[in-house]
């Protein structure tokens, strides 16, 4: 059978999806015929992140412009249409990030457009936490909730001997204009995942600028799962809607299957640096830790970067990653002020300003180079909390750092509240039913903060580095701590609606997995 699968990135960011590129491997493993429709590198001329980052001094400037190679959008149509008449496909498959969704649709639509008979199947984070909206979409025919490993193997098995597709674990599908869904299939057993086949990814999704050089880099993992609860995250609902599974949410890969595949994928690519995408690299027990140094530092010798939590992070941890060559560590501070970071993000709820600016300090001693990310536009937050952002920044003194606008992504609590206020533009379309039709790559503020407005939330963002290197006085009025900034400003007077709204969605999430302990309880 033959399999084309869309990458439809926006940004110019070139990084090969491991979900996507692992689906790829199994399905081409089980004989079938697999290409690819990428545009990272025609939809832009330039890796827009990297352009703001440089514009403003927040990372050395780096010229990796050879890479790209600008289409107009009527351009990669007709691309498309070359490529499915080429190709010819059975089924066409796209991993969906709400950034690049309609984009996306416009690409299905195309398709469908060349031929109706082609069947098409979605996955990927928006499809899996609103699938019940995302499935209504008239161009796609199926959609997988979930890691997708295992329900694409399956369904592509199904489809490929004429039998029904319909009875695939994690399958949400229409017949007859209704929505139906099946039961979710357990989440990925890491150990059994197979190497990533890169052979269908252009080569210049392995350059990246880092610290001011070029590297050859591959992005891999160790784990999945997050134990945060962050509001701005869809973590939380993803926990919650695989509860019921009995899944365990964070899963690792053993410390030699994960050198074996980097060592593999090293000498193929000619690699010399990598990435990490788990949410929370540190999470390790000392004996992990111990045997992932040893063997790193033996048997690959490349420098390595990664995120992780501020809770994970301890002398003995960056000890071990010193030692083995580690070259970077990124973490979400996201808010200067407690009470903020607290009630409205959910975020380091047992962490003070004090304690963070302990940890970073832990993290430069190590000599390793600190990330530090934060993001401002969150509802109830006012101006003097951003200000409060700024500051702490100042006084960490990160050697890279960077400043968002928050965006509120479906299935995530602060979507829930930004939509409930009326602070956000929501669809009404099919397939798009409440999602924010603002929402894009760096676009600026897509929330109607009632406290502050667009413009202010623009300004501060465009002049953060400047303000954070000294270049910009903080505002007079700002130089007081805010309301709820730390245990010694003044206690905060305002916002409390929001919190509250937040509190109510971490209610209601307990009570749901409540009910499905008791209904499982039941049957045994």
């Amino acid at each position: 059978m033959k399999i084309l699968f869309l990458y439809p990135n926006f940004g110019g960011y070139g990084k090969i999806p491991i979900g996507m590129a692992l689906v790829m491997t199994i399905l081409k493993n089980e004989g079938h015929k697999i290409d690819l429709f990428d545009v990272s590198f025609i939809i832009e001329d330039h890796n827009f992140n990297d352009e703001q980052m440089e514009r403003v001094g927040a990372v050395k400037e780096t010229d990796t412009s050879h890479l790209y190679n600008y289409h107009t959008y009527d351009q990669i149509d007709n691309l498309l249409k070359l490529k499915i008449k080429n190709f010819s496909p059975d089924l066409v498959t796209a991993s969906i990030v709400e950034d690049n969704y309609r984009y996306c649709h416009r690409l299905l639509k195309l398709i469908k457009t060349i031929n109706p008979k082609i069947k098409t199947i979605v996955g990927g984070s928006t499809p899996s936490i609103a699938a019940g909206t995302v499935i209504q979409n008239p161009y796609i025919d199926y959609l997988i909730k979930g890691e997708a490993e295992g329900p694409m193997k399956e369904f592509c098995s199904l489809m490929e001997k004429k039998e029904d597709v319909t009875k695939t674990a994690s399958l949400y599908y229409k017949k007859n204009g209704v929505v139906h869904h099946n039961k979710l299939a357990p989440l990925t057993n890491m150990d059994e995942l197979p190497i990533m086949d890169w052979s269908f990814w252009d080569d210049a999704h392995f350059v990246k600028a880092y610290d001011g050089k070029l590297y050859r880099q591959g992005n891999i993992e160790l784990s999945r799962g997050c134990p945060q609860k962050c509001t701005y995250c869809i973590n939380e609902t993803w926990r919650n809607e695989f509860f019921e599974t009995g899944s365990k949410l964070i899963r690792k890969k053993s410390i030699p299957k994960l050198i074996d595949e980097v060592k593999i994928l090293r000498d193929k690519h000619n690699l010399n640096m990598f990435a990490f995408a788990d949410d929370n690299f540190l999470a390790l027990t000392r004996d992990k830790m111990n045997e992932f140094r040893d063997l790193w530092k033996k048997e690959i010798g490349l420098p390595f970067w990664l995120n992780t939590t501020l809770e994970s992070v301890t002398d003995w941890r960056l000890d071990a990653l010193k030692e083995c060559g580690c070259a970077g560590i990124g973490i979400g501070l996201e808010s200067g002020n407690e009470w903020l970071r607290n009630h409205i993000l959910k975020r380091n709820t047992k962490n003070g300003n004090e304690v963070l600016f302990k940890t970073f300090n832990l993290i430069k001693k190590y000599g390793i180079r600190l990330t530090c990310n934060t993001m401002i536009g969150f509802p109830g937050e006012t101006k003097a909390d951003m200000f409060e952002t700024v500051k702490l920044m100042k006084r960490i003194k990160p050697q890279s750092y960077d400043m968002a606008i928050v965006a509120p992504y479906m299935g995530t609590p602060i979507h829930s509240l930004a939509l409930s206020r009326g602070l956000i533009d929501a669809d009404t379309e099919p397939g798009f039913l409440n999602m924010d039709k603002n929402i894009g790559y760096r676009r600026g503020s897509v929330i109607r903060n009632p406290y502050v407005s667009e413009k202010e939330i623009k300004d501060i963002v465009d002049n953060f580095f400047d303000y954070v290197s000294g270049k910009l006085p903080i505002p007079d009025e700002f130089i007081e701590e805010a309301p709820g900034a730390s245990p010694t400003a003044p206690k905060r007077n305002g916002s409390f609606e929001e919190a509250k709204f937040i509190e109510n969605v971490f209610q209601n999430i307990e009570k749901q997995k409540e009910q499905i302990r008791n209904v499982s309880n039941s049957k045994r």
